[in-house]
């Protein structure tokens, strides 16, 4: 296996590139899709109040450790443990970590990309305006004959694959960093114009109610569960892609202002989101009552928005915003998780990165 040396290692531009792209990484479909579900589910504000003490007490601290393990290894999770484990007890067992670490990134990526895919093809349907107006019913019927349609979802499966295999491909600056640069400032315009308008709507003060007032009797083990298991996901925990995107630090930037800046923009993505399906679901349901079994699951992005959307004035335009929406968050996040796999293989066996990038992706 090769070492590869530091001096030829590629590194980003400047803290601000590193910023957006480890945001790109946390911010995902788990803040825009599963956040608002799984709050639901769990009553709202009691929910939200576990999953802020989460990530303050939990995901912050872990994600200062894995930029801090990134930037003093220069390496991925495999290179990492084995270099920091000759430190310590164990020795090159540590390695083990670094290996699950792969494996998760791979697997996930193998799934979330096909979610990614929906994005795309859902952001090409509202553009031409084919997302079908109409009740529930519809709207699920719709979404169930896109999913069948092997041919359209594989096409907008690979559609969306070759996009993240083209940005990592391209090397950490004049790829990940130069699409993050793009993508993320777009996708805080779209985000915040979609919340200013649900915001002056109404739904909005039932949505308010919803997310802030606590209901501590939907609260148990399960939820706190789910509320620290959503703090590391969407802060890209313990996949390897901090560590890995730390690696690429300069060992003078800083990380404990990266890393909160990282947890704070994070968390309000999550929070902002939320409020913006909430106070368009309360449109048709009393949110008191919990989330419809209609609109749980896939039901809450690809069902229930597009539907009620559909009943608003400028419905249409607000379907185009809100998908390209899941979309560019689906290919920030996905970006991480394909350079992950690609890093490891440049690291260890020497494989020139669009080498890497072409055959981690097909795989």
């Amino acid at each position: 296996m090769a070492d590869q040396s530091s001096e030829s290692r590629e590194n980003w531009s400047g803290i601000l590139g590193f910023i957006l792209a480890a945001v790109g990484s946390a911010v995902g479909l788990g803040n825009i899709w599963r956040f608002p579900f799984i709050t639901g589910r769990y009553g709202g504000g009691a929910f939200v109040i576990v999953y802020l003490v989460s990530v303050v007490v939990i995901g912050l601290p872990l994600l200062i450790g894995e930029m801090k393990i990134g930037r003093r290894s220069e390496r991925g999770p495999v290179g990492a443990f084995g270099a920091l484990g000759r430190e310590a007890f164990g020795g090159q067992l540590w390695k083990v970590f670094g290996f699950l670490a792969i494996a998760t990134g791979f697997v996930l990526l193998s799934y979330y990309s096909v979610v990614g895919g929906w994005t795309f093809g859902y952001s090409i349907k509202a553009v031409y305006g084919q997302l079908v107006a109409g009740g529930p019913e519809q709207a699920g019927a719709f979404f169930g004959e896109f999913i069948g349609n092997e041919v359209q979802v594989t096409m907008a499966h690979a559609l969306f694959m070759v996009a993240v295999m083209g940005i990592v491909y391209s090397g950490v600056s004049d790829g990940i960093e130069r699409a993050t640069r793009l993508l993320m400032p777009l996708f805080g315009m779209l985000l915040l114009a979609l919340f200013v308008y649900t915001m002056t709507r109404p739904g909005a003060s039932e949505a308010l109610a919803f997310m802030f007032e606590p209901r501590w009797g939907a609260l148990g083990l399960e939820a706190i569960l789910a509320a620290v298991g959503q703090a590391c996901f969407t802060l890209s925990i313990g996949m390897g892609a901090i560590i890995v995107y730390g690696s690429y630090l300069n060992q003078d930037d800083p990380i404990y202002s990266s890393s909160l800046t990282v947890a704070v923009a994070n968390t309000s993505v999550s929070l902002i989101a939320a409020l913006i399906i909430y106070s368009t679901i309360a449109l048709r349901v009393d949110l008191a009552d919990g989330i419809p079994e209609a609109y749980k699951g896939a039901g809450l992005a690809f069902k229930a928005v597009p539907e009620l959307f559909a009943q608003m004035p400028g419905g249409s335009y607000l379907a185009v915003a809100f998908f390209l929406l899941l979309a560019f968050a689906a290919i920030s996040s996905a970006i991480s998780l394909l350079e992950v796999v690609v890093s490891y293989f440049i690291e260890e066996y020497d494989l020139e990165r669009d080498q890497a990038a072409i055959w981690c992706g097909l795989a």
